[in-house]
């Protein structure tokens, strides 16, 4: 009895680790138009199916990046594109669901790749709340003021999002208010 109690007991450890996991697993790098070439788009494996995202990028090398610093949560994950999937500038943070769907995040605009992929490293996910808190622009123009935001997704993939009533004119004084450094 004592043995099956600890079988069962780490059976529930590994299952709860794997399920608390904020790394996106589906997500892989291809070809819009599945020819090999620009623009790559994020695509969501599903069994043998592949269900290309709104998104866009002008090399395989960007787009691999994006994915690299994608963050996970139990509905979806959190990447950058380029606004106008043209792989330039600027960029935007889009919520891809677990079924491969996508949809841009507002508030979320970025000058450059390099600052949306800073932002994407910085986001604080919650994967049991299915949320993600982060530091963005009022204006949607990258500069100041910036305010905090809690991005919440149901199961519906709803997004919602809750603002901060607090603005703060660097993007280090709005971090360091969610207490990052």
């Amino acid at each position: 009895m004592t043995k099956l109690l600890l079988i069962l007991s780490l059976f529930a450890t590994v299952t709860t680790q794997a399920q608390v996991s904020s790394e996106p697993t589906n997500l892989v790098c291809v070809a819009k138009d599945n020819d090999g070439m620009r623009p790559f788009v994020i695509a969501s494996r599903v069994g043998v199916q592949m269900k290309k995202s709104d998104t866009g990028f002008d090399t395989m090398e960007d787009c691999q990046s994006a994915l690299t610093v994608a963050r996970g949560i139990q509905f979806g994950s959190i990447v950058c594109s380029s606004r106008d999937l043209d792989g330039n500038n600027p960029w935007d943070l889009v919520f891809i669901n677990n079924d491969g769907a996508s949809q841009k995040i507002s508030p979320s605009t970025t000058t450059s790749f390099a600052e949306c992929l800073d932002l994407s490293k910085k986001m604080i996910p919650s994967f049991e709340k299915n949320s993600a808190v982060y530091c963005v622009s009022r204006d949607g123009d990258a500069m100041a003021p910036f305010y905090a935001v809690n991005m919440m997704v149901d199961i519906g993939s709803t997004i919602k999002m809750e603002q901060s009533t607090d603005s703060f004119q660097t993007l280090q004084e709005c971090w360091a208010f969610l207490g990052e450094k």
